[in-house]
């Protein structure tokens, strides 16, 4: 294993303040002199509305506007906030705008600049029954922590690429974003490697072992429950996101709200399938990671789970390869972490009984969704497919 994988520390100090934009936080009565740094981010897409987070150099306004065409004609405010990591300062600015309509693309624009930012868009998610698509990728950390190395994203900006290009309604990382979370600059690197690819696609984490320390600023810029631990419903799925760096055995806080979670979506009309995305695996060949104490309590707690409350398909991280299992007691599960980092030696995965397919790769998975089916494609780097399963 990396040997600059770490444990939870717990010195680092992030604390957050909250004022509500209207209120004039920080930036006067007068114009915003604010510049956007990073961003902006979306998140939380629903059939009729959305939220945008993004960064400035200074804590001024938050409004955005927005409409169907580029003439906008809507405007919403939201709130600023200061999250602190170490010495450096993240200005983060929230908006949520409504009243939209679904499957329609949405412009705005981040009007609370010293001069308004370019023209963005998005598509509204899709009533029940409406067709979409999502891609899956991970691990996307660099291999060394930037201070010790300059890093080569390379890998990470090839499979962005290939994304944006097949436009999807939205993204999920399946964790360790960054090679160190505590250090603000590894956070400021991450996000320049994704540009503006955030403004048009929104994009999901899931916290992974790595990225412990930046707690705050991966919820902040995102718009997580600081736990990192959160749901969301597009089309006629139910998604849930699990933080398996926080405990999550039976009679736990996180266990408690995952069968609830889960029992409650399956009631909720027009929800007919259920995915999760955790960051470790509870099945995978690797003899590297197959000792972890999180893949063996997400084999021993969660496998159970997900079987009793019929989840289709578990997306995994933590282990840089690309794996798919048979249907383990009606679950299918996939590890997808060939996001960028250094790959696990092919050496090392090991003949399992429940494996259909692996292989050491940087990768990334297409999920395209419709009414009677689904059609999973792992895609190498370049796009080019590996394989294609029909569900």
């Amino acid at each position: 294993m990396n040997k600059y994988r770490r444990p939870w520390v717990g010195g680092v100090i992030l604390s957050i303040c909250v004022c509500l934009a209207v209120q004039g936080c920080g930036g006067g009565s007068g114009e915003s002199t604010a510049q956007l740094v990073a961003g902006p981010f979306l998140s939380t897409v629903t059939q009729d509305s959305a939220t945008i987070t993004w960064q400035t150099d200074k804590k001024e306004k938050a409004v955005v506007e927005y409409g169907p065409t580029e003439s906008y004609g809507k405007k919403a405010s939201g709130q600023t906030s200061k999250v602190t990591l170490g010495t450096g300062d993240f200005y983060l600015n929230t908006v949520s705008i409504g009243g939209l309509e679904p499957v329609t693309w949405t412009h705005y624009r981040i009007g609370s600049l010293e001069q308004p930012s370019p023209d963005f868009r998005f598509r509204t998610a899709p009533a029940p029954g409406g067709d979409f698509s999502f891609v899956v990728y991970g691990d996307s950390r660099p291999n060394l922590p930037i201070a010790l190395a300059a890093p080569d994203d390379t890998i990470h900006q090839e499979i962005l690429n290939q994304i944006q290009e097949l436009a999807p309604d939205f993204v999920v990382n399946t964790g360790d974003l960054v090679a160190e979370a505590e250090d603000p600059a590894e956070w400021e690197h991450f996000f320049s490697v994704l540009g503006s690819f955030t403004s048009t696609i929104a994009y999901h984490p899931v916290f992974g072992e790595y990225d412990r320390g930046g707690e705050a600023v991966e919820s902040g810029f995102f718009g997580t429950p600081s736990n990192i631990y959160y749901s969301f419903d597009y089309g006629d799925s139910h998604f849930i996101v699990i933080n398996t760096s926080a405990d999550f055995s039976p009679q736990s806080v996180q266990y408690d709200w995952l069968v609830k979670d889960l029992s409650e979506a399956k009631q909720r009309e027009g929800i007919t399938r259920l995915f999760a995305f955790m960051h470790a695996p509870a099945y995978c060949s690797s003899s590297v990671f197959a000792d972890d104490q999180e893949v063996k309590d997400a084999r021993e707690y969660l496998a159970p789970l997900f079987k009793n409350q019929g989840v289709k398909m578990v997306f995994q991280g933590h282990v840089p390869i690309y794996e798919r299992t048979k249907a383990i007691d009606g679950v299918v599960y996939l590890v997808t972490g060939g996001g960028g980092t250094e790959l696990v030696d092919a050496g090392l995965l090991h003949a399992q009984p429940w494996t259909i397919y692996k292989e050491t790769a940087n990768h990334f998975i297409e999920m395209s969704m419709g009414s009677n089916h689904i059609t999973m494609k792992a895609k190498y780097k370049d796009g080019t497919v590996i394989e294609t399963v029909n569900y």
